[in-house]
């Protein structure tokens, strides 16, 4: 209902109290721009994401069907991973065909944003080429670039930023793709259960993409997010800037038992960050002689995090 942002401006205007109104609404990319052009410096914006990790916790076991299912209510609570997995398909499917094409009618039809969004899943925690993609959708870099606007906008998809130690350094400046719902990821990807996760190549990157949202649920605006990666290849999965300009670095491993690479430890000497962490699903905290810490998901989200944001 746009016309609702007039009145709602008059009334803010005559009577300035915070959260006077609250309005609750979807993720549509119209709403928000027409909110954002009729209430613009009279209203703030806050994300309910789907379900974190620490808001569901009852013990181990919930971290793999968490991971599995992803946030969304009505998947996390399903039956069982089979009608989970039913309404993720049918959600990722009615949601990129009917409202995504709907907005973008003009340019591609229904079957091609599906296409588009099933094409960004094999890109989940690699660098984003929007060169490349254009070729393959056989579409301008103008045009691929205003869809990912559109799925960033409906809050399914991240772009991570490469960080900059020193500007002069060949550092890569493309940023890496995530989506941001694993279970969305998983049924876009075509995963069909936890053994195809379990087999599947992308393990490391849905991983990678799961823990990282996570962290973003628990940190919110408290830190900046981005990566490091040299021209040489080593990398750091996420690099966050808290607001008291600490640098933490975080590589994120599938195993419990993780091998650290080398590469990690040269971008720690370019870096110089104040903590650095390796996350991996379960192993309980240890901190290693040359001063990496070790340790779970869930003990990192709910203990170690909030430390560092104080």
């Amino acid at each position: 209902m746009p016309q609702l942002f007039p009145p709602l401006r008059s009334l803010v205007d005559r009577h300035r109290e915070p959260a006077r109104f609250i309005l609750l609404g979807s993720a549509s990319p119209e709403l928000l721009k027409n909110s954002a052009e009729s209430l613009a410096g009279r209203i703030a914006y806050h994300e309910l994401s789907p379900f974190s990790l620490p808001e569901i916790w009852s013990g181990p076991n919930i971290l793999r069907q968490h991971w599995f299912r992803g946030g969304f209510p009505d998947a996390f609570l399903a039956p069982d991973d089979a009608r989970a997995k039913n309404w993720l398909t049918q959600f990722s499917t009615t949601f990129v065909e009917r409202d995504l094409a709907k907005i973008l009618v003009k340019e591609v039809n229904a079957d091609n944003m599906l296409r588009f969004a099933r094409m960004l899943g094999h890109l989940q925690g690699q660098m984003l080429n929007i060169s490349n993609l254009g070729n393959s959708m056989n579409l301008s870099s103008q045009t691929i670039s205003r869809y990912l606007n559109l799925l960033e906008g409906s809050f399914l998809t991240r772009r991570l930023e490469p960080f900059f130690v020193n500007v002069g350094k060949r550092l890569t400046k493309t940023p890496k793709f995530y989506y941001r719902d694993s279970g969305f990821y998983h049924a876009i990807a075509r995963l069909r259960d936890r053994e195809d996760l379990y087999t599947s190549p992308a393990i490391g990157a849905s991983w990678e993409g799961y823990v990282i949202e996570q962290i973003y649920r628990v940190a919110g605006k408290q830190c900046e997010y981005f990566f490091y990666r040299t021209a040489n290849g080593a990398e750091v999965d996420l690099l966050l800037l808290s607001s008291r300009n600490e640098k933490i670095c975080i590589e994120i491993k599938y195993a419990n038992a993780p091998v650290i690479s080398r590469g990690f430890f040269n971008c720690i000497e370019n870096i110089k960050p104040t903590h650095a962490f390796i996350i991996t699903p379960e192993t309980e905290r240890y901190s290693r002689s040359d001063g990496v810490t070790i340790i779970g998901i869930f003990e990192f989200l709910t203990q170690v995090l909030p430390d560092l944001l104080r």
